[in-house]
């Protein structure tokens, strides 16, 4: 669930209570560019969770619910029903809903070459492939072709994360 609390943290878009009833209500995430109260809480549910900064006044005192599965901005990001988020220490993603799956196999084409670099940094010094020179691109590809079932477990994992994130 994303919350546009147009990146106003004077007052908490939720506390405990309303994502804790989320979550069991099938809820895998909550997104809001405001504040949450009681923070301490929130994280340690079974499900991330993502607030710009701590609030103590409950939000009736500067939000209020207009409308469920409508368009909305959080953080200056237009998130639409359907859209993918993907979050991390870093921030969250917004990925639409229309390009999600060739970013989700994007996704394992560029996990599937980072484990290919690894493999080839752990037998060569760094500077020997950047840029990569022909024989390291051939054992890239060699370790690629190798890793086929890798790819498919991959995709199939990016899809498995794009059901759960699916708004």
């Amino acid at each position: 669930m994303v919350i546009d609390s147009r990146k106003d943290a004077r007052a908490a878009s939720a506390s405990p209570i309303v994502p804790t009833r989320l979550m069991v209500s099938g809820v895998t995430g909550l997104v809001t560019d405001g504040g949450f109260r009681d923070i301490a809480e929130i994280p340690a549910l079974a499900m991330p969770s993502y607030h710009q900064k701590p609030s103590a006044p409950t939000n009736l005192t500067v939000h209020q619910a207009i409308a469920i599965n409508n368009p909305i901005g959080c953080g200056d990001v237009a998130v639409f029903p359907g859209d993918v988020l993907l979050g991390e220490d870093g921030g969250v993603m917004v990925i639409p809903a229309t390009i999600a799956a060739s970013v989700a196999q994007e996704a394992s084409e560029m996990t599937l070459y980072e484990i290919c670099l690894r493999k080839v940094d752990a037998d060569y010094p760094i500077n020997d492939f950047y840029p990569l020179p022909m024989i390291k691109f051939v054992q890239h590809l060699k370790l690629r072709k190798k890793l086929k079932v890798l790819i498919r477990r991959l995709n199939l994992l990016h899809r498995q994360d794009l059901e759960l994130c699916t708004l």
